[in-house]
């Protein structure tokens, strides 16, 4: 538990679509810069789960991405613009826990993103 009383909350790594823990099973912790406590923990991607990773991003790109249509990819990039300003509040407080920037600054930085998406899907 930290200071707080919350869970200290322990995370996955996104593989080829599956929410996958280090294949060696390690993990490290994430300490809070604010408090000292640790937050969460974290799976510590191994050389084969990196490979593992690239290989899945570069299937997807040759076999999937590259083959829709501009109208499909611009679509999807939409998606996943609305999706980050859905949870900006979420994804801020996440990133200030863990790397202690101002809340204000990480929501920016979450807003900024979600319109490069939506420029680029355009």
């Amino acid at each position: 538990m930290d200071k707080g009383g919350g869970q200290v909350r322990g995370y996955k790594m996104l593989i080829n679509g599956h929410w996958v823990d280090s294949s060696t099973g390690e993990r490290f912790s994430s300490v809070n810069p604010y408090d000292q406590e640790v937050w969460a923990y974290i799976p510590q991607a191994s050389g084969q789960d990196v490979h593992d990773a690239i290989s899945a991003a570069r299937y997807t790109f040759d076999n999937l991405w590259k083959k829709l249509s501009g109208l499909k990819r611009a679509e999807l990039m939409y998606k996943l613009a609305n999706l980050l300003d859905e949870n900006a509040e979420r994804i801020s407080q996440l990133e200030t826990t863990d790397n202690g920037k101002v809340i204000r600054e990480t929501k920016k930085q979450i807003r900024f993103a979600s319109r490069q998406y939506r420029f680029f899907a355009g």
